[in-house]
């Protein structure tokens, strides 16, 4: 499935791939042949290499690189371990040679999935030597997977530009003679003050301003609640449901009167109709965060996935990750557009 499919599908995603509106907010997600690269507000960079659609497994190939003049790139590589051989991975160019052509999976990784990192190597020689490449075959017991080059150079160059690399000697593409020191800093974290919350299992009788979940919801559904140690709710009441998305329109309860919730950008349902819902939304064990997962299929390779914490009463973004092609990877290697740290301060 392709970017422009999923954004038809899931309308939340040209919200989120939207270039942020001043310093602080997401970062941008872009698209460069077959590879997708994305920058958090904290210039932290990520770019994916896919495998084709028909492929027999999937493959992707991963190029992240923190802000900072003293940041180095890291690569890794996944491939699906239909077998559980549990490596090693093989990598090889049909035209041309590679500094390194077998990974070792770590002992205990999960087993449907085989990652590796290149390990105590040159990163960045490795990535010289794919550029004038078309494809990198990725292999794993008797699958052998081409993932895509088409679209590395372009993604990398943005990378550079974005972190202030673009003609120095830190660059990944765009090269030149500028010293490292001229390279842009992180900027500062932005931090996120998070009041506990606990999940109320029998919170009464819903709000008569809260009205009832919507026709096409599971009967006998409960609402979701949340609560903060002051009494403030977060009260979801159901407005969607699909084969594997469960949208909640959530409203904050305070002292007898309830609004809607406000989730930014990045809680935009399915409807399109407000920023005040949440997909898949769970309530993390530490009580801290609010997660939603907004799938783009039930594979759950592709969406959009963030996180919330209540600060002084109202819902913040903690963190965001997107993915716009539904080609296998995994959501922890999505391209992060949003970090923040929490405190409970």
């Amino acid at each position: 499935m392709k970017l422009t499919d999923l954004a038809r599908a899931t309308p939340l995603l040209p919200l989120l791939l939207a270039a942020p509106a001043a310093a602080g907010e997401p970062g941008e997600m872009r698209s460069f042949g077959d590879w997708i690269a994305g920058c958090d507000n904290r210039l932290s960079c990520t770019a994916i290499g896919l495998s084709p659609e028909a492929a027999p497994v999937f493959a992707y190939l991963k190029v992240a690189r923190e802000a900072g003049a003293q940041a180095e790139p890291t690569v890794s590589v996944s491939i699906l371990d239909q077998l559980e051989t549990g490596g090693p991975i093989g990598l090889a160019l049909p035209d041309g040679t590679l500094p390194v052509t077998s990974l070792d999976v770590p002992e205990g990784a999960d087993t449907s999935f085989a990652a590796a990192e290149l390990g105590d190597v040159d990163h960045g020689a490795f990535l010289d030597a794919l550029l004038p490449a078309s494809v990198l075959d990725v292999s794993l017991g008797g699958d052998t997977v081409p993932v895509s080059l088409e679209g590395l150079s372009a993604a990398l160059r943005y990378m550079d530009d974005v972190q202030g690399r673009a003609g120095g000697l830190t660059a990944l593409v765009a090269k030149g003679e500028a010293a490292a020191d001229s390279v842009t800093p992180a900027p500062p974290p932005v931090t996120v003050t998070a009041q506990p919350l606990s999940e109320i299992a029998e919170p009464g009788e819903r709000p008569a301003a809260l009205g009832a979940p919507e026709e096409y919801c599971p009967d006998n559904l409960d609402d979701l609640v949340f609560e903060a140690a002051d009494g403030t709710r977060l009260w979801g009441v159901c407005s969607s449901a699909g084969a594997y998305n469960l949208s909640y329109d959530f409203w904050i309860v305070r002292d007898g009167t309830a609004e809607p919730a406000d989730f930014g950008a990045f809680g935009q349902g399915f409807s399109g109709d407000g920023t005040s819902t949440l997909v898949n939304p769970t309530l993390m064990e530490d009580g801290l965060t609010i997660t939603a997962f907004a799938r783009g299929r039930g594979l759950g390779d592709c969406g959009a996935i963030a996180s919330w914490a209540m600060d002084a009463g109202a819902p913040t973004l903690v963190e965001s990750a997107v993915m716009g092609e539904c080609r296998g990877v995994m959501p922890d290697d999505w391209p992060v557009l949003y970090r923040a740290e929490l405190s409970t301060e």
